[in-house]
């Protein structure tokens, strides 16, 4: 009866210690945002110039994604007194960071804001405007 042997397979250690160091998980941060509008319709979108920037950092997480709302140039419509909810995907926080401001820099006036907010270890948020 012949015998077969399986070839030996090694990993190099480096590609190990990546592997499962935290540094190769790709961390996101999810900004579920409620907007309640008043008695008339209105027009919001969002710009890519909208970023995480932690507390006492330069360092800003960039926007990679976004759901149910339109980029800039395009308008999403907000029905009177609608409850109107859309996501926001960024770039992860590093992970000294204990709070956050949620800013869309725009060259205009009424950019989304919200400023101090506490981090949590799901980095999944919901804020309103």
């Amino acid at each position: 009866m012949e015998t077969i042997t399986k070839p030996k397979t090694e990993i190099d250690p480096e590609i190990l210690e990546q592997i499962v160091s935290d540094e190769a998980v790709e961390k996101q941060v999810i900004v579920k945002c409620s907007f309640k509008n008043g008695p008339m319709e209105q027009l919001i979108r969002i710009w890519n110039s909208t970023f995480l920037i932690p507390t006492g950092d330069s360092h800003k997480s960039k926007l990679l994604n976004i759901d149910n709302i339109t980029f800039f140039p395009m308008w999403t419509v907000i029905k009177p007194f609608e409850l109107f909810q859309f996501t926001l995907i960024f770039e992860g926080l590093s992970k000294d960071c204990k709070s956050f401001d949620l800013i869309e820099e725009i060259p205009q006036s009424g950019g989304f804001s919200v400023l101090g907010i506490p981090r949590n270890q799901t980095d999944v948020y919901h804020v309103e405007f």
